[in-house]
């Protein structure tokens, strides 16, 4: 959108005696006003797709669809639940839904995979030390909140027994920058 603001100048002349006149000019001042817009989506081609993700502490993540690009609803569980969604590994400096604050080795032996339930209950004890000591205030002052990214049945065999510990904001929506040492 362009604003064009008429302005109008005046110059002004001392009168000497010898018979100068003050003159008055007026001139266009054209502003460009930028586009904006209202979406703060990150183009898939600006991080990095992975269908397999291993973890690790400073990363920062969205969980996207693959079919249209479009970031998943934030949940405090973000593993990915089927095909259709892909990990988005992100610089942190642009607007992100998860960083992955530390992980957590879950106490089961490798032999056989405990469940979902059981996994969401060790993520709901391992994580807290690791969201206060990564963010810099414990979680229960803390603004932003915890979520996990747990192995599925597939990464469970070949030797992932440990929970990602997320931060994300519930009530922003995206993180811009990391959370290490945030203090909020």
């Amino acid at each position: 959108m362009a604003v064009a603001l008429v302005t109008t100048i005046v110059l002004g002349a001392c009168t000497s005696g010898s018979g100068s006149v003050a003159t008055t000019t007026t001139a266009p001042i054209t502003t460009t006003v930028p586009a904006t817009t209202t979406t703060t989506e990150v183009p898939m081609e600006v991080g990095r797709q992975l269908f397999v993700y291993t973890p690790e502490a400073g990363h920062c993540l969205d969980l996207r669809s693959v079919e249209t690009g479009a970031r998943n609803r934030i949940d405090a569980n973000a593993t990915r639940r089927n095909d259709d969604q892909v990990v988005l590994l992100l610089d942190c400096t642009q607007p992100h839904q998860y960083e992955v604050a530390g992980v957590a080795e879950v106490p089961f032996p490798p032999a056989e995979w405990p469940g979902q339930a059981a996994l969401e209950d060790q993520a709901k004890r391992l994580c807290p030390p690791v969201f206060d000591q990564w963010v810099g205030t414990a979680y229960e002052r803390s603004e932003l909140d915890i979520g996990w990214i747990l192995p599925t049945v597939e990464e469970w065999g070949p030797g992932r027994q440990s929970v990602a510990c997320l931060v994300y904001d519930s009530a922003a929506g995206l993180l811009t920058g990391t959370t290490q040492g945030a203090a909020r």
